[in-house]
């Protein structure tokens, strides 16, 4: 089992250094056309997921305002 988690830990501890590594890829002007999509789709990702999580947040305490006015 420890070594189970150790392992775990290591992988994890490693995330960040893959997130960078991907980010580095798509500033390069060589790139395939598979690799244009994938950056096109990430960025377009990087601007829809904060919109969709204010929405998400709005929602939300839309919902709360609407259970503490509620009279039933």
């Amino acid at each position: 089992m420890k070594k189970r988690l150790i392992v775990l830990s290591s992988v994890l501890s490693l995330t960040p250094i893959w997130a960078l590594a991907a980010n580095a890829t798509c500033s390069s002007n060589l790139l395939t056309p598979i690799e244009g999509v994938i950056c096109t789709i990430g960025k377009i990702l990087n601007t829809v997921i904060p919109v969709l999580i204010v929405l998400g947040v709005l929602y939300f305490v839309w919902g709360v305002v609407a259970y503490v006015i509620g009279n039933d």
